[in-house]
């Protein structure tokens, strides 16, 4: 081949190639842009207190970034804790009752009553015999009538304090009823759905952030009555890109 011809045609194909690698080098390094149809909602958030209480503390500026579950506000607890105070106080008398009932007497406390009424058989039979004596001594005229009716008189009040007694210890022997003891359950039972409710009004009285956010608008203060259907602040949180 005639060299004049040879080289434009080497020239050619070396300039066919540069260009393919050029251009295979750039796609590669471009980046690649990724459009997505459709609309973008923010949601936002309205909290409030689920109990009524003056706010105590507010924790956060409008404009505050604030993460998922970041206390926001509280309430004052003086009265909430006190009520959970006297039902946790309900709950543990409630709980020494039944267990009381359950247990039944102890054997000392039986003893006990069975010398309180013997004691008392013993007074109710010298009771009874003093009265015997002053009958006889009526019918002699050696005593007043008066003197007799008041003999019998004590021995009536001693057989009954005997009675009494001598009741006492069956019963405690007996133990106690199951009545008793199922009433005392459900007073228990009472007691302690009543300590449930203390404790959430409790818990409600402190305000966290559902999710991650900015607080927009900071709309009650310190000292502001809060509850439930009013709103301490607002929070826009969330992004949504819907399909189609």
């Amino acid at each position: 081949m005639n060299r004049k011809v040879l080289i434009p045609v080497l020239a050619v194909i070396l300039i066919s190639i540069g260009s393919f690698a050029y251009w295979h080098h750039d796609k590669a390094v471009i980046p690649v842009a990724l459009t997505v149809y459709g609309n973008v909602d923010i949601r936002q958030v309205e909290l409030a207190f689920n109990g009524s209480e003056r706010i105590d503390k507010m924790l956060v500026q409008e404009g505050s970034q604030v993460k998922k579950g970041q206390l926001l506000a509280t309430l004052n607890t003086t009265r909430l804790q006190q009520n959970f105070n006297l039902r946790e106080a309900q709950v543990a008398q409630a709980q020494q009752a039944l267990l009381k009932l359950e247990t039944g007497s102890r054997p000392e406390e039986i003893r006990k009553a069975q010398a309180d009424a013997a004691a008392a058989k013993t007074d109710a039979d010298n009771a009874q015999r003093t009265y015997q004596r002053q009958l006889e001594l009526v019918k002699q005229d050696f005593v007043a009538r008066q003197d007799v009716d008041n003999a019998k008189s004590a021995a009536n009040a001693a057989q009954a304090k005997f009675n009494s007694l001598h009741e006492t210890v069956r019963l405690a022997m007996l133990g106690p009823r199951q009545e008793d003891i199922a009433v005392a359950k459900a007073t228990l039972q009472a007691n302690e759905a009543s300590l449930a409710i203390a404790r959430k009004d409790l818990a409600d009285a402190a305000l966290y952030s559902p999710s991650d956010g900015t607080i927009q608008n900071r709309i009650l203060e310190v000292g502001d009555m809060a509850s439930h259907r009013r709103n301490v602040l607002f929070i826009p949180w969330h992004l949504r890109i819907p399909s189609g």
